[in-house]
């Protein structure tokens, strides 16, 4: 509970700012936006769609191997790239600068 008041502290104060920096905004286009970011964020489970053979996934070798199991819970099928010896070049994935 002391978490989330402190949250809404932070935020009262934070829209205090925001209004004062950017005297065009209103309360109300803060709550807006406010409002977007939760529903944006919120998680939320999509089913696949059920087919006779399942769905066939491949898992990126950036991806942990344990989520193969989750996807055969699921009744579909995942294979993995490392297992299929498919991997990118040293220094060529995602956040690399080479």
């Amino acid at each position: 509970m002391a978490a989330g008041l402190n949250f809404l502290s932070f935020i009262v104060s934070f829209r205090s700012t925001l209004l004062e920096a950017y005297p065009q905004l209103t309360s109300g286009d803060i709550r807006a936006a406010l409002a977007y970011a939760a529903e944006v964020t919120r998680e939320r489970i999509i089913p696949l769609p059920t087919c006779p053979d399942g769905v066939k996934f491949k898992l990126d070798e950036n991806l942990d191997a344990r989520l193969a199991s989750l996807v055969a819970e699921g009744g579909h099928k995942a294979d993995s790239a490392v297992a299929e010896g498919l991997r990118g070049k040293p220094g060529q994935g995602h956040g690399s600068n080479g």
